[in-house]
């Protein structure tokens, strides 16, 4: 029998996976306007085969394979480089190549493979100069309000997975993997704001816990502060109406969605089918709510999880991953 820790994180990692693939035959459409989705099926928008994860669920295996590569520490490097590899040669994706990226991802991607590309034949990947120049040129670029993007969101769940047992380094490294290439302040702060709710999940928090998690933090940009804040209680986010939920590429929005389907459904499956078919940015959307409701409820409650492709590559990355967490215990 498997350890509640394997079992959190191994739903937390399928989740994200599951949910990016059941979203995507639908993104970019307005809700209303096709059949509900109620399985995996071809994703239309990218031709590409059911089951098929797009930019979410790679960005988050390249950070859960570094993270156990690196004996479960961050390495903003090691990171980096994968990152650019999966942009440029398909590294850790469903298909041949990368695909669906965002415009900040991409951006910022190109910024770093031009670093990776500057070091000598002897450097395997950038010391601390690299890192500190390659980081400058991103800020220079992206770091503005108007590129708070999800992207970042979508791929830090393996951070509060890895560092579950201490919260204060979990949220710190939330916010440094997310400037790696969205460095607009807002995007830090919910990676942070998610990162404790995975750290709640994995500790066995109950749905109250979560609320109480979240209303206790100390949330330092308005807009971030103003859209939580209006939610006192669990029935608060139970009786939102679908009608004013925006399921859009915006940071804020994208984490309302997926805290909204997590207090208000009570399975994951039930949570991940009304965030995809909300439309809109819906695999974005369904791969951060899958994150967290899968740490919440476990592995055994994420369906469709043989239905995924490149299943050996899936299977193979989170096992390595779960097992990890039992051999580093953190302190």
């Amino acid at each position: 029998m498997e350890s509640q820790i394997h079992t959190r994180a191994k739903g937390a990692l399928y989740g994200v996976l599951v949910g990016d693939a059941l979203g995507g035959p639908v993104q970019f459409m307005r809700r209303g306007t096709f059949k509900p989705i109620q399985e995996l099926q071809f994703v239309k928008p990218f031709q590409k085969p059911k089951g098929s994860w797009s930019d979410d669920g790679s960005l988050t295996l390249c950070l859960a394979k570094s993270l156990s590569e690196c004996n479960m520490t961050f390495s903003a490097a090691d990171c980096v480089a994968k990152m650019v590899a999966w942009h440029s040669d398909g590294y850790m994706s469903s298909s041949s190549r990368a695909w669906d990226e965002g415009q900040s991802t991409r951006t910022s991607l190109a910024i770093w493979r031009s670093v990776l590309r500057g070091l000598s034949q002897d450097n395997i990947e950038p010391g601390p100069s690299d890192m500190k120049s390659g980081q400058e040129l991103v800020d220079q670029v992206l770091k503005y309000e108007q590129f708070s993007g999800n992207g970042s969101l979508m791929r830090v769940v393996p951070v509060g997975l890895a560092l579950w047992q201490d919260k204060d380094l979990a949220l710190t490294v939330a916010g440094a993997q997310s400037n790696l290439t969205h460095p607009s302040p807002i995007c830090a702060e919910c990676c942070a704001i998610y990162t404790s709710l995975v750290v709640a999940a994995m500790k066995g928090a109950t749905k109250d816990g979560l609320l109480q998690d979240l209303m206790e933090q100390d949330i330092k940009n308005k807009h971030l502060r103003e859209r939580l804040g209006q939610y006192k209680s669990i029935q608060d986010w139970k009786t939102k109406s679908a009608d004013t939920i925006k399921s859009t590429g915006y940071v804020l929005d994208t984490l309302e969605v997926a805290l909204w389907a997590m207090f208000k459904h009570d399975s994951w499956v039930s949570g991940a089918l009304e965030v995809v078919n909300l439309g809109g940015d819906s695999d974005t959307a369904g791969a951060i709510y899958g994150g967290l409701a899968g740490a919440y409820y476990g592995v055994e409650e994420v369906p469709w999880r043989t239905e995924l492709q490149k299943q050996y590559l899936v299977d193979s990355v989170i096992e390595e991953f779960s097992n990890k967490l039992l051999e580093e215990p953190r302190n």
